[in-house]
């Protein structure tokens, strides 16, 4: 197990597993067995993770966490339109539902893809299968993710559906919202258009919503990075109405 041995060294590693689902697991021997040929890949910002990206195409979907960074899970439209479902960090994961289905084909139009310098953890599909139809614990875990993830993704929907246009970007900048290590303020690094592409709508109509929020001392432009000044006043524009 000098593969999980790796691994587990690693402080990243360690601390999204811990997150995780999986670290709900007892004791370290699914830690030790699931990351026995286990595979960290990293990937800069803007990325798509690809299938190609996978070092097994021919077995069971892998499950794969984010180690460290963050990924959108979005879906994508024949004529480019997209709707973000999820925001991923540390501790996030997906294909679990892939990996334990006999259609692994059906989530192919969900798409990830990195926001930010990013790792990924891949642990091969037919270990956590096992361990799933061998412990009825795993699958206990498993299941509770499942159901987590069902009402997440239900959430977004509920905003795709019926929440308008600023209140959709003022939810997407409260959730892309990270502490910036020198001013300290929660920041959003993404473009106006990427977080159109993000919200599902136009880069004009971001900028003119934006361009609001900055009026009335919610947000404001330092460089290129959006910095949040009011967090509750940004979170009321984000209650859905």
């Amino acid at each position: 197990m000098a593969g999980a041995s790796l691994h587990a060294q690693d402080a990243g590693v360690r601390a999204a597993w811990n997150d995780s689902f999986l670290g709900r697991l007892p004791g370290e021997d699914y830690r030790n067995e699931l990351l026995t040929e286990a595979v960290v890949s990293t990937f800069a910002a803007g990325h798509l993770v690809q299938e190609t990206d996978y070092a097994w195409l021919t077995e069971p979907y892998p499950i794969t966490l984010v180690v460290d960074g963050v990924f959108r899970g979005f879906l994508r439209s024949p004529q480019g339109r997209q709707a973000t479902l999820q925001y991923m960090r540390r501790g996030d994961s997906w294909g679990l539902a892939r990996s334990i289905s006999d259609q692994p084909a059906f989530e192919q139009h969900l798409h990830f893809q990195a926001l930010v310098p990013s790792r990924l953890l891949m642990i091969r599909g037919p270990r956590f299968r096992a361990a799933v139809e061998r412990d009825p614990a795993v699958g206990l875990a498993l299941s509770r993710e499942l159901a987590r993830l069902m009402m997440l993704r239900t959430s977004a929907l509920e905003a795709s559906v019926f929440a308008d246009t600023a209140t959709r970007i003022a939810q997407h900048i409260s959730q892309l919202a990270m502490s910036d290590p020198d001013g300290g303020l929660p920041t959003v690094w993404l473009s106006q258009q990427e977080l159109a592409d993000s919200v599902g709508t136009v880069r004009e109509v971001v900028s003119r919503i934006i361009g609001r929020f900055r009026s009335q001392g919610i947000v404001r432009y330092n460089g290129r990075k959006l910095e949040i000044l009011d967090v509750e006043a940004l979170e009321q524009e984000a209650v859905i109405e």
